[in-house]
């Protein structure tokens, strides 16, 4: 029973302070709290202060969480237990609504699902402002209407009622606070001039109050709107509009990682197919229609300095006797070897590209002359010859390189490399792992020139011979004037 207490514990409870004098002590803890607390009261005997949380309850049923001290002391011969209690509302709310928060960032961070997200931001407000019920509606895209995003509590014939709602001054708390960009508290929607189309749908469905406030973008931009509803008429406290500023804040940042997750994922689609049109899948390398980009921009580059550059047409010798006796997989993994020593090599003063099969192409500028062209050229096919480690084999190779000279006032980029093929061809017909200048080539080709500039001559044969050099190890020698 209690026996005294102070104005300000009484006033805490809502009680004039007569009014709980001579009541039960479990009269002001919640039941649940008090039958967990009942053996932990300390004996008469004992003067040890004992200290424990708990629920006391308001004369109008509203909890609030205490820090409770308990101790026994003795008057005229005569114990009494005296308690003094601390307000822990804030301190309780303060840790719930920052368990709240972890939570819902860690299904940011972890890219869960949008819906998932929202449905325990609605969730979390519910939980920490009962009886509320919860609501989140998402702008479309042209900041015209609103959408369901979560509403777990609310009943689905209003949600579908609600759906795609109208954003507008008299469109309800939600589409006034998304036009106003601005919080909209209605605290009777039966009388809410705001309301007036909808009053009857929410009421129906025991909806008496509404507080809606806007999930706004970093920029600005309506999101959408996160809303409280309660079955009777209600003005929102400072720790309800706490949690509405908060939960608000964490839907603005999903809401926004996803577009930027949805971003990326567009742009990478948009990459992806730009690279398979522009790049060969096999090597990564530019192909044809992207080196003829590449180069007609090195082009316009050169005839502003006036300077000369130059194309090399790499043609490998015996590649289809390599797929013939050791598989396209081996085949496939010496061209992607290949493709990266040339890009080592040439970058940055150049590009390569994979033109098709066994033919790669690269574009020198600026280059001084033949000579230093012709320097670049025995480089390469020095690069060319070294070994390639493939699988359990060791394969050598080589290749026929053309080249054609061009300056930035003349050249044009089909015929420069319509040149670099023909005196490609003409290094293989010589007798392969060698090079050609396309002047050169000329002196030995039999066919006018008009008809070797429009279309390509090639051997038909494809004479290969092969040598075993040791376990594993094969070199491949072209035969002299072999085809391709």
């Amino acid at each position: 029973m209690i026996a005294d207490m102070n104005d300000y514990a009484g006033a805490s409870l809502g009680y004039d302070r007569i009014e709980l004098i001579g009541a039960p002590f479990q009269t002001i803890f919640h039941p649940d709290d008090w039958a967990s607390l009942a053996h932990l009261l300390p004996q008469p005997a004992d003067e040890t202060v004992r200290t424990f949380t708990a629920r006391t309850v308001h004369k109008t049923g509203k909890l609030c969480a205490v820090r409770v001290h308990m101790r026994w002391k003795t008057l005229n011969d005569t114990p009494f237990l005296l308690v003094s209690c601390s307000d822990m509302t804030a301190e309780t709310h303060a840790e719930r609504l920052l368990a709240e928060q972890t939570h819902i960032l860690k299904q940011i961070a972890k890219h869960e699902p949008l819906d998932a997200i929202l449905t325990s931001i609605a969730k979390a407000a519910e939980a920490l402002r009962p009886p509320a019920v919860c609501s989140i509606l998402l702008a479309d895209d042209n900041g015209r209407r609103l959408y369901h995003g979560a509403a777990p509590s609310l009943p689905s014939a209003y949600i579908e009622a609600m759906n795609g709602i109208e954003i507008g001054p008299q469109s309800g708390s939600c589409g006034a606070a998304a036009y106003q960009k601005e919080v909209v508290i209605a605290s009777n929607v039966a009388n809410d001039p705001r309301w007036t189309s909808y009053a009857q749908l929410a009421l129906a469905h025991g909806l008496r109050a509404c507080w809606s406030m806007p999930i706004l973008s970093s920029s600005g931009h309506v999101l959408g709107t996160l809303a409280f509803y309660y079955p009777t008429e209600r003005e929102p406290e400072p720790e309800d509009m706490e949690i509405m500023s908060a939960l608000s804040s964490l839907a603005s940042l999903a809401l926004e990682h996803e577009g930027t997750r949805k971003a990326l994922e567009e742009n990478r689609r948009l990459y992806d197919s730009l690279f398979h049109y522009h790049y060969d899948e096999l090597t990564g390398l530019p192909n044809r229609c992207r080196f003829l980009q590449l180069a007609k921009a090195m082009l316009s580059k050169l005839k502003e300095t006036k300077q000369h550059g130059a194309i090399l047409y790499i043609d490998l010798d015996g590649f289809q006797y390599i797929n013939d006796s050791f598989g396209h997989h081996i085949g496939d993994e010496l061209l992607q070897q290949m493709a990266a020593r040339l890009r080592e090599r040439v970058h940055p003063h150049g590009i390569v590209a994979h033109m098709s099969g066994d033919e790669f192409i690269v574009l020198l500028a600026p280059v001084a002359g033949h000579q230093e062209a012709s320097a670049i050229a025995e480089d390469l096919l020095a690069l060319i010859a070294q070994p390639f480690p493939l699988a359990e084999q060791t394969i050598f190779i080589t290749a026929s390189i053309g080249i054609a000279l061009f300056d930035g006032e003349q050249a044009n980029v089909d015929t420069a490399i319509r040149q670099a093929d023909m005196a490609a061809m003409e290094a293989k017909r010589k007798g392969k792992n060698s090079y050609c200048l396309y002047e050169e080539a000329l002196q030995h080709q039999r066919l006018p020139n008009v008809f070797l500039l429009a279309g390509r001559a090639r051997g038909t044969a494809r004479v290969l011979t092969g040598k075993r050099l040791s376990r594993g190890a094969r070199l491949l020698v072209p035969a002299p004037h072999a085809g391709r």
